[in-house]
């Protein structure tokens, strides 16, 4: 598969959770984290759960949920 020339590449965790489900950090320091770490966005996927957070610059924060099926 080619890769089209144009664009570029995004550092992005599409899945993580924070203590609102199974994480062991609170949503604000997950995105403090992901971002330390020279991430472009962040999407926290809780258990059941969509986290909502404001954020007006610095990394993209997309609202994710994980849903189980059983």
């Amino acid at each position: 598969m080619r890769l089209p020339e144009a664009g570029c590449w995004v550092k992005a965790a599409l899945h993580s959770h924070s203590t609102r489900s199974d994480g062991r950090l609170e949503p604000e320091k997950v995105v403090a984290f992901y971002e330390s770490a020279g991430y472009r966005v962040i999407s926290i996927t809780d258990h059941g759960k969509i986290t909502r957070l404001r954020r007006e610059e610095g990394i993209v924060y997309i609202p994710g949920i994980e849903i189980e099926t059983r």
